[in-house]
């Protein structure tokens, strides 16, 4: 729970940026997730992880009205094993990525029309032993 306020107060303090009105040809997305349980392994053994709090940001430069490029960091905050007597320490991941969405305006709906995304990048695995 102290990661989710942590992360969710990130998102508050810059969210003046968030709302502020962008120019059109322009996107910058805040974005907080959280993962599920997952599983660690290694050569010595397999440890369940906890839930897991990420918090990043996309920014998005449009060459036409449909087409944009644009690049992004996501942050997952550390997460701790389950059996804490088994590992110690906890796991967090780094990716950057460069992506480009295509979208197809619907007229009559504004700011809202549906889109794809295709993100290609690398992810920086960060180990933390106590």
């Amino acid at each position: 729970m102290k990661k989710f306020l942590i992360a969710a107060s990130l998102v508050c303090l810059v969210s003046s940026a968030a709302f502020a009105k962008a120019r059109q040809d322009q996107e910058f997305i805040l974005k907080i997730g959280m993962q599920p349980q997952a599983t660690w392994s290694d050569d010595i053994s397999d440890e369940n992880t906890q839930i897991g709090i990420s918090a990043g940001v996309e920014y998005f430069k449009y060459l036409n009205n449909i087409v944009a490029i644009g690049a992004g960091t996501t942050y997952d905050l550390p997460r701790n094993f389950k059996n804490e007597d088994d590992a110690n320490g906890n796991i967090s991941f780094l990716p950057l990525y460069t992506a480009v969405k295509v979208r197809m305006p619907l007229s009559g709906l504004e700011n809202n029309y549906p889109f794809i995304t295709a993100r290609l990048g690398y992810a920086a695995f960060i180990e933390q032993t106590d």
